[in-house]
């Protein structure tokens, strides 16, 4: 009965505005500002190119149109994937509430675009800043220790939060992560420095209700909201006077572009990220490293 419901709710809106009802989903959502920013800006681009405007739109065809349109345009890889990924959510929401059958981007493989020819790493100055400065606020300091541990780790913040203590192992002289990526599934083996070491029995020293998200799983750090770390970092950029932007992910390129500089090969680098084997990202950083020496020699 109820398909029947949804059926006939499908054929009475099927002309009626996709985006409206995105934008209207967003403005009655409580996502941050920032956040609503964000996919508001994604919203705009999908009505600009103009392939999904109606419901009767949003078919696996329109789809492959706007993955082969963004990748002429010369649209990166990522972009493609979160314009593609934000149609998706909303055509969840959509299906749950009878406005849509099926979800067409289940299943389907997004075509890659333009790789980002940029490495955006922390500068040394920016990394030591928030290495050193001591905030008296336990979040604060909390998210500026986040950033330090992925950019000596490499790790992607999910994967931080997901870290367990039996993830950790130890040799006579070492210590080392081994996991796999919450984002591909692919193993990595991640290097466990000084600095890393000493966050970790940090925050391990807490209460142990503090790393636990189910009954049966304890994690090595307290658990953050993705919202409300971002928020944090804004601050302590605002407060440090730091002009480039701080993330986690950028703490990832760090450690890659450090680990090259210090000589270590681009396979082994592949394999502490947890990109696939034949993945051309981690040849971005040898690239800038090759650009960085012409400005230094050549100038």
């Amino acid at each position: 009965m109820k398909k029947v419901i949804n059926i006939f709710k499908y054929i009475l809106n099927r002309n009626k505005s996709f985006l409206e009802y995105a934008n209207r989903y967003l403005d009655n959502n409580d996502y941050s500002k920032d956040k609503k920013s964000r996919i508001k800006s994604k919203i705009k681009f999908l009505k600009t190119i103009n392939v999904i405007v109606k419901f009767k739109d949003v078919n696996k065809k329109n789809i492959q149109k706007i993955n082969d349109c963004m990748i002429d345009a010369g649209y990166t890889t990522v972009y493609i994937k979160s314009i593609i990924y934000t149609v998706s959510s909303f055509v969840k929401e959509a299906i749950s509430e009878g406005y849509l059958l099926h979800n067409p981007i289940h299943g389907y493989k997004i075509k890659n675009g333009k790789e980002s020819s940029k490495v955006n790493a922390l500068s040394k100055e920016t990394l030591k800043l928030i290495e050193q400065t001591k905030f008296d606020n336990y979040s604060v300091q909390y998210a500026a220790d986040i950033i330090v541990f992925c950019s000596h780790t490499g790790l992607s913040f999910i994967d931080f939060l997901s870290l367990k203590y039996e993830q950790i192992e130890t040799s006579e002289n070492a210590s080392w992560i081994t996991g796999k990526r919450n984002k591909n599934n692919i193993e990595y083996i991640v290097p466990l420095d000084v600095i890393a070491l000493q966050l970790i029995k940090k925050y391990f020293k807490l209460p142990r209700k503090l790393r636990f998200k189910k009954k049966s799983d304890e994690y090595l750090f307290p658990f953050i909201r993705r919202e409300s770390y971002y928020q944090i970092l804004q601050k302590i950029r605002k407060n440090l006077k730091i002009k480039e932007k701080i993330t986690p992910h950028r703490g990832r390129h760090t450690f890659a572009t450090n680990a090259l500089r210090d000589g270590v090969s681009i396979e082994s680098i592949k394999k502490i990220l947890g990109h696939k084997p034949d993945s051309n990202i981690t040849w971005l950083y040898a690239e800038v490293q090759k650009d960085k020496i012409k400005k230094e020699f050549f100038k």
